[in-house]
């Protein structure tokens, strides 16, 4: 639980920061709403990533509790 909540910490500062940093820089409109669309995405499927191998742990771990308790 506790790697959870800094994962979810750490994502939520790059993403701020990725965000920040687009904003800031000198560009027009139209770019920086396509550099944001783009970030978006690249972070959205890097939380799914995460997401999917921390699933696929947890059941690693109940399918081996479940075995144990089978013995």
């Amino acid at each position: 639980m506790k790697n959870g909540k800094v994962l979810v910490g750490v994502l939520a500062g790059l993403t701020a920061g990725a965000l920040l940093g687009i904003l800031f820089a000198p560009d027009s409109g139209a770019n920086t709403r396509k550099k944001i669309a783009k970030k978006s995405d690249d972070l959205a499927k890097g939380l799914k990533k995460k997401v999917n191998e921390a699933v696929r742990t947890a059941e690693d771990k109940v399918n081996g509790l479940v075995k144990e308790a089978q013995k």
